[in-house]
């Protein structure tokens, strides 16, 4: 993300608040990251992300100091100067539909190893039982001495399953067992009907909408995975996981290459990387929140919230529904899968029905907050806004289900979705604080999420869904930031709280994001309008620095100064 698109929506967000000649000297973000590698500003000027500070000579998205004007958003045609390639910005400074090559160059296929596998027996790993978790806490893994193993490796501490050599995994197929097609939801009936792929296999199972079916495609070792990826057993046959290793030797002494499982919300992660000192857990159940999940240089206790549209918070974790065979919840797409493999076409799909379920939720965090603002006596001008968001979303929604569906080719929606207890705290205290992360953070990542990807997209249906959902977001990140506007002006002594809020929230992402690698298949994923898990977390982090903390300090300045002028 250029420093120039993040400007330019700092200073829509700051011009939709009405605030942008109100800054004064107390507001002194300096939002430069250098050492962080996240939100770094260059140029002969003072370093600033406020939007009227400065004396007009930095570079990059610095700011003219005293017309609150930003290099190529300041309402003159400033195209050649703020301009992403292939993409031309409106006037909000976000950008519109790419100018795209009327005939792209085909996608490549995804690399692939011609390395064989040795063959070699199954190796199960030993079995451990993790340590009680003390309430609240997160288990420290204790150092285990390496046991010597038969074949004179070392065996890994419990709770670790390791790969000491490459998988050889057995396949139970074709199966003899034959499905009953009872309804239009059986894709197949045998698996000898799943072709697309090798080692295709029939997939039975009963969800919200009845009984029905699916072909999958597995691997029996690493040769049938892409680069980047490792087979992993199971049944009826293996599947393809992301990896940063292969076997423990590729981990030094000491460490393992060890599997991972683990769900942050957004859908199942699984895969390989190699065990470190750094490691706070092993395990799922060495974590009070439940979750294992892999932190920027080892695994790390989370409570990892994805940030694809407003998120529905429920006690500070997210919530949503499951992906389940319906076709009343999805916009029919013309998406081209004609270049793509089985598996790539299985990689998109599954990407988009976290993206549609995100979105679907979101239909609920808007639909509380309508509650929460009248609750509030907020103005009716946020309540309007509200209820037209929600219909936003609602058609984000069966946009990016379409989509999944279209990949998948099978017709998903939504399941239903669990809102007990999801009014929450009706203090206004509470509610500010959850609108923060829902909207200002949330609402404004998903924004520039959907940015980045426009910029990079090929296909023109992937690229009509994103530019709706960029500028929609965009939109509802306002509302949430004119209703924390509206609130702070109110209770003014809410001011504190928020800043620290934002503030944790950005060492938390800071952290997250240092030093964390691009995954094999980034760049791929960008070419179809997506953003791997890593480009997000870094993302979460420049935005936080560069448009979400320096805009709050400017909004709190402002109020100040519009309270001593009163």
């Amino acid at each position: 993300m250029q420093l120039r698109n993040l400007a330019s929506f700092r200073f829509a967000l700051l011009a939709s608040l009405g605030v942008l000649h109100a800054c004064g000297s107390s507001d002194q973000t300096n939002s430069n990251s250098s050492k962080d590698g996240v939100g770094e500003t260059t140029g002969d000027g003072p370093s600033s992300t406020d939007p009227t500070e400065g004396d007009g000579k930095g570079t990059e998205g610095e700011t003219t100091g005293k017309t609150g004007e930003v290099d190529g958003v300041d309402g003159k045609d400033n195209t050649e100067t703020n301009q992403t390639p292939g993409q031309a910005p409106d006037g909000n400074g976000l950008p519109t539909e790419p100018m795209v090559d009327p005939q792209p160059e085909p996608d490549p296929p995804l690399p692939t190893t011609n390395e064989t596998a040795t063959p070699v027996e199954p190796t199960a790993a030993p079995m451990g039982t993790a340590e009680e978790i003390p309430d609240g806490g997160v288990v420290d893994p204790k150092p285990v001495d390496p046991q010597p193993s038969v074949d004179g490796g070392s065996v890994p501490p419990p709770g670790v399953t390791a790969r000491p050599v490459p998988a050889e995994c057995m396949s139970a197929l074709p199966r003899d067992r034959v499905i009953e097609a009872t309804s239009e939801n059986f894709q197949c009936t045998s698996d000898s009907d799943c072709t697309d792929g090798e080692h295709g296999w029939c997939n039975d199972w009963v969800g919200q909408v009845g009984p029905g079916s699916n072909c999958n495609y597995g691997c029996v070792d690493d040769s049938d995975c892409s680069a980047g990826t490792v087979c992993d057993c199971g049944s009826p046959v293996g599947t393809c996981v992301a990896t940063d290793c292969v076997t423990d030797a590729d981990c030094g002494a000491g460490s393992y290459c060890a599997r991972y499982e683990f769900d942050e919300g957004c859908g199942p992660s699984t895969g390989y990387r190699c065990t470190t000192d750094s490691d706070e857990c092993l395990q799922n159940e060495d974590c009070a929140s439940g979750i294992c999940g892999l932190g920027p240089v080892g695994r790390i206790c989370s409570d990892a919230i994805c940030a694809i549209g407003r998120p529905f918070l429920v006690e500070g974790r997210e919530r949503l529904a499951t992906a389940v065979l319906r076709g009343d919840w999805l916009e029919p797409s013309s998406v081209d899968v004609s270049r793509l493999s089985a598996s790539e076409r299985q990689r998109l799909s599954e990407k988009w029905q976290r993206i549609a379920l995100m979105e679907h939720a979101s239909v609920a965090a808007f639909a509380r907050f309508a509650l929460q603002l009248m609750s509030v006596g907020a103005p009716p001008e946020l309540l309007e806004a509200t209820t037209a968001a929600m219909q936003d979303e609602t058609e984000h929604a069966q946009l990016a289900f379409g989509l999944a569906s279209a990949y998948k080719g099978q017709r998903l929606g939504p399941s239903a979705l669990d809102i007990d207890d999801s009014l929450g705290d009706e203090q206004l205290s509470a509610i500010v604080g959850n609108t923060v992360l829902e909207g200002c953070i949330g609402e404004t990542v998903a924004a520039l999420e959907a940015v980045e990807g426009l910029a990079a997209v090929r296909d023109p249906a992937v690229r009509s869904v994103l530019s709706k959902v960029a500028k929609d977001e965009q939109r509802h990140a306002e509302l949430a930031w004119k209703f924390v506007r509206w609130a702070l002006t109110e209770s003014p002594t809410l001011q504190g709280a928020v800043l620290e809020q934002v503030e944790a929230e950005l060492a938390v992402a800071r952290a997250a994001a240092a030093g964390i690698e691009q995954e094999p298949e980034s760049d791929w994923l960008l070419r179809h309008g997506l953003l791997s898990d890593v480009r997000r977390t870094q993302l979460r982090a420049q935005v936080l620095s560069d448009v979400v903390l320096p805009s709050l300090r400017t909004l709190c300045a402002t109020i100040e100064r519009e309270r001593s002028a009163a």
